[in-house]
């Protein structure tokens, strides 16, 4: 049984080799551009772009990138409290093209209880995450906003680019977004965590990637864990 068992592994194993292989000959010819440490994108962004980026951290670096290189307009939305000067200097900085927006986002309109890390810089919604099983936590209530109540409050009905970092908070929220509001977007890059959360498996990460790739959108991964999903 042991056997058996490692031999499975060994195919997955091989089976996310080759298809990280393949992705990596696939991305110049999609224009799949990447930004460290994980954030993918394809090259249709100018200065006239608008990226929603939720879960940005304390340096918003994907926003800051995208900033340096196209010169799009970013919204960051961030609700920890540890990162909110630091967000706020940037607002500062960039004259405009980074707006900080300190909320959670999530399933549903309201106020919800955030799981902050003391030792990361990821916290969380979800209070089974690695992080906060293990690590010194502070726990409050901060407004959440689903994607549609998100795009009122901006003012916009639509934007080129939606980055999703939810730290697991994504599956409650796919499950029940409909898909005329990611079909606002002609880009999504979505982190999935069932890498983290010991109660969500891949299974389940494949059933989400399946719904949006089923509202219409192309779907590109490494990783398997970071996905990008675009229109044609």
């Amino acid at each position: 049984m042991n056997t058996i068992l490692l031999f499975k592994k060994i195919i997955k194993r091989l089976k996310r080799v080759t298809n990280t292989c393949i992705a990596t000959i696939k991305a110049p010819f999609l224009g799949v551009k990447f930004i460290k440490p994980d954030h993918l994108y394809l090259s249709r962004l100018d200065a006239s772009s608008v990226v929603v980026d939720v879960g940005c951290g304390s340096d918003a670096d994907f926003s800051v990138e995208l900033i340096a290189r196209h010169g799009v307009t970013s919204y960051v939305v961030d609700p920890t409290k540890k990162h909110r000067s630091s967000l706020c200097e940037l607002e500062k900085k960039m004259n405009g093209h980074l707006i900080h927006i300190p909320v959670a986002v999530s399933a549903y309109d309201g106020e919800l209880v955030f799981h902050e890390s003391k030792e990361n810089m990821s916290g969380s919604l979800i209070e089974s995450h690695h992080n906060i099983q293990r690590d010194t936590v502070e726990n409050y209530s901060v407004p959440s906003l689903t994607i549609a109540s998100l795009l009122r409050k901006i003012g916009l009905s639509s934007a080129n680019f939606l980055k999703l970092d939810l730290e697991g908070a994504e599956y409650d929220l796919i499950r029940n977004t409909g898909s005329s509001i990611f079909r606002s977007f002609d880009q999504i890059c979505i982190e999935f965590h069932h890498h983290c959360i010991d109660s969500i498996s891949f299974e389940e990460t494949k059933e989400a990637v399946n719904r949006i790739r089923n509202m219409g959108f192309h779907v590109f991964s490494f990783d398997e864990i970071n996905y990008l999903f675009y229109k044609a």
